[in-house]
């Protein structure tokens, strides 16, 4: 008897530990664009791994980046130049 007892207990406290399930939404995906203010910077993720940054310093990209065109040199002033251009 108390041996069932006993396990009847151990039954029962089990779900008491289980952990609660991720719902779906709650999960992260795997690739995403996440912003972070705090160090302003944007983060690219793909496959779950950082593959390029955007900050104010600049783009940096994890691997190769393919072009079609031409890819050149405008200057450090290039946004500022382009900012006068709108007007």
């Amino acid at each position: 008897m108390r041996k069932l007892l006993a396990i009847t207990i151990l039954l029962v406290s089990v779900p008491a530990f289980a952990q609660e399930p991720v719902v779906e939404s709650e999960k992260v995906p795997e690739t995403r664009i996440e912003v972070d203010e705090e160090a302003s910077e944007i983060r690219f993720i793909i496959d779950g791994i950082e593959q390029a940054r955007l900050t104010s310093d600049g783009l940096k990209v994890r691997g190769n980046i393919e072009y079609g065109e031409t890819l050149r040199d405008a200057g450090g002033d290039i946004m500022e130049k382009s900012a006068q251009e709108v007007k």
